[in-house]
């Protein structure tokens, strides 16, 4: 989702911080729901994944 959210940004390159933040925000409300749950369910995948194989340890610094 964030590299969604940085092209949607950058796509004309902000002037300002509060050009920034418009964009930020314009773009974040035009995310459809889809967006966010494929997302979502990707990312808890993913940290699930890295739970079980790290034995329910501490599996954060292999995250990408």
């Amino acid at each position: 989702m964030w590299g969604h959210l940085k092209n949607a940004v950058y796509t004309d390159p902000p002037i300002n911080i509060q050009d920034l933040k418009n964009k930020i925000t314009h773009a974040c409300n035009h995310l459809t729901e889809n967006q966010i749950l494929s997302a979502t369910n990707r990312e808890c995948s993913r940290r699930f994944e890295a739970c079980v194989l790290n034995n329910g340890g501490t599996f954060e610094q292999f995250i990408e």
